[in-house]
């Protein structure tokens, strides 16, 4: 297996990152700063809390435990400090880098375990303290994955389109540094025209996006044409409905590129599977074949249609197992198989489709919300509430009438998502079954016809 870093050497000249103050650095130029950087860590192996930011500074900073070993847990460079504190501690975290990159070196970590390379949140950045797990072979097995089916090569040339401390976008990242490829900093969305004019200054080749990102575009009538080096597009982080894919495959179709469905979990590092370019207009509600190395099956649950089950998927990317609390980052393998949650069948062509979830999340804007933390945040907040909803949809369910002013936008900026993700609705009573449980598939629809 390739090394994530083989191209990271100071005998490397070829272009890696474009910082938007700086211009170009080169692998060389990269590979000396992290050097550099190295004396300022303390000796032996860390447990690093990185909030990572797209900048040159962060980005120094993974290279770094890369390289050396340490293990770096990707937080959210806008969570509150206080809840970065609390993680800190939680964890026992010895090294803390802040949101502007300084270090901070603090007690000495609890053990580690040999393969622990990255942590990853759950849930966004709501403060959840269960984390995944991943090791150096998740990291490279999947960024060489996903580098086979895209076809990438050191020419390719990407955007930071999406945060790193987003498994999406770290594997964005890490595939690009595998093959010797390079990407391009910037603080604008696609949403953006300084977004699109970096794009065509700089020769970008490829953006990736969250059906948001997609949704917005359609909106704003992007012309993929208008820009010549952007040969492709990928999509992954939530479903995007299948008349919004049908459009950007017929516009790959007529440019001659290539626009790429993808599905993933974190807890896979993320990629587990991906629709070729090429079946995309054949079956545009489908998330494709498992990744290279991998594979899926169906398990049966009771009260699904006959070939409807739970996906499950094998494969070098699985997680090592979830963390939460700092003994068990000692801890080695614990799971061989990814139970998704996710409830899906198999056509006739081997394509894998998504037909609804067994756990309770939801995916806004990319980031995955645990529909139970919701609740509970509302239940702190004084209100009696019902979370469902669909991808980049919150719905919640409200009883009674004291409901606060704010309480939208307030539940919007707890989650760091729009308010307009977010809906709120007052009903009389929840709907609940026999045995009192609030019955959630009776309050989406009854929401849903509400609206």
């Amino acid at each position: 297996m390739r090394s994530l870093l083989a191209h990271l050497r100071v005998d490397n000249p070829a272009l890696a990152w474009w910082d938007e103050t700086e211009g170009w650095l080169s692998y060389d130029e990269l590979c000396r700063r992290v050097e550099h950087l190295s004396h300022r860590y303390p000796s032996g192996r860390q447990l690093v809390y990185l909030p990572f930011a797209n900048t040159t500074t962060h980005l120094i900073h993974y290279l770094l435990g890369l390289r050396d070993g340490h293990v770096m847990m990707l937080a959210d460079p806008a969570q509150p400090d206080e809840v970065s504190e609390q993680l800190c501690q939680h964890f026992a975290v010895s090294v803390q880098i802040s949101p502007e990159g300084a270090l901070q070196q603090r007690s000495a970590p609890a053990p580690l375990h040999a393969d622990l390379s990255v942590l990853l949140p759950t849930s966004g950045s709501t403060g959840s303290c269960k984390w995944v797990r991943l090791s150096s072979d998740n990291l490279a097995t999947n960024a060489a994955s996903i580098a086979q089916y895209l076809k990438l090569d050191a020419h390719e040339r990407a955007i930071t389109s999406l945060p790193f401390f987003y498994s999406f976008g770290m594997s964005v990242l890490n595939s690009h540094l595998l093959v010797g490829g390079s990407l391009v900093q910037t603080s604008a969305s696609p949403l953006e025209r300084s977004f699109w004019h970096r794009v065509d200054e700089l020769g970008v080749t490829s953006v990736a996006g969250v059906p948001f990102t997609y949704q917005m575009l359609k909106k704003l009538r992007f012309d993929w044409g208008r820009h010549p080096t952007l040969t492709t597009l990928t999509q992954a982080g939530g479903r995007l409905e299948p008349e919004l894919t049908r459009h950007f495959a017929e516009q790959a179709s007529l440019l001659g590129r290539r626009f790429f469905v993808m599905y993933g979990q974190t807890e896979a590092a993320p990629r587990m599977a991906w629709l070729a370019h090429d079946e995309v207009l054949i079956a545009p509600d489908a998330i494709g074949r498992a990744v290279p190395g991998g594979e899926f099956s169906l398990r049966h649950e009771p009260g699904l249609p006959a070939g409807q089950g739970e996906l499950v998927y094998r494969g070098p990317n699985v997680m090592l197992g979830y963390a939460t609390s700092a003994s068990d980052l000692a801890l080695g393998r614990t799971i061989d198989e990814l139970h998704t949650g996710d409830i899906g069948w198999c056509d006739d062509a081997g394509r894998y489709h998504l037909c609804g979830r067994l756990s309770r999340f939801l995916k806004l804007f990319g980031k995955r919300v645990s529909l139970a933390e919701v609740e509970s945040w509302l239940s702190q907040q004084g209100v009696s509430a019902a979370a469902t909803g669909r991808d980049d949809r919150l719905k919640v369910a409200i009883e009674g009438e004291n409901v606060p002013s704010d309480l939208q936008v307030a539940l919007a900026n707890w989650l760091r998502v729009a308010p307009s993700a977010v809906s709120l609705h007052q009903v009389a009573s929840l709907p609940r079954r026999s045995n009192l449980k609030i019955d959630y598939v009776a309050l989406l629809q009854q929401l849903e016809a509400l609206a």
